[in-house]
């Protein structure tokens, strides 16, 4: 597939299966983050796996909070495990 399909053929998921991703697949993926490029090479990010739902509820104890543009972020947005 050319870099512009990609591109072009690419759609925001907003609503998640409850199956969990595999952890070949999840190594991938983070592994293809890690790898991206960033400003000055300064790789400013950080990776969190979440697989189960108590994860998933701690980890979203500040979603509630107001974010910078004052809108909130909801438990049911499907934050999905990263």
């Amino acid at each position: 597939m050319e870099v512009f399909e990609v591109i072009e053929k690419r759609r925001s998921i907003r609503s998640y299966k409850p199956s969990n991703v595999p952890n070949e697949d999840s190594k991938r993926i983070l592994d293809a983050a890690r790898l991206a490029p960033s400003a000055g090479n300064r790789e400013p990010w950080r990776s969190i796996v979440v697989r189960t739902s108590e994860q998933k509820k701690a980890s979203c104890t500040g979603c509630t909070q107001p974010n910078v543009s004052g809108g909130r972020w909801s438990h049911n947005r499907g934050f999905g495990g990263f």
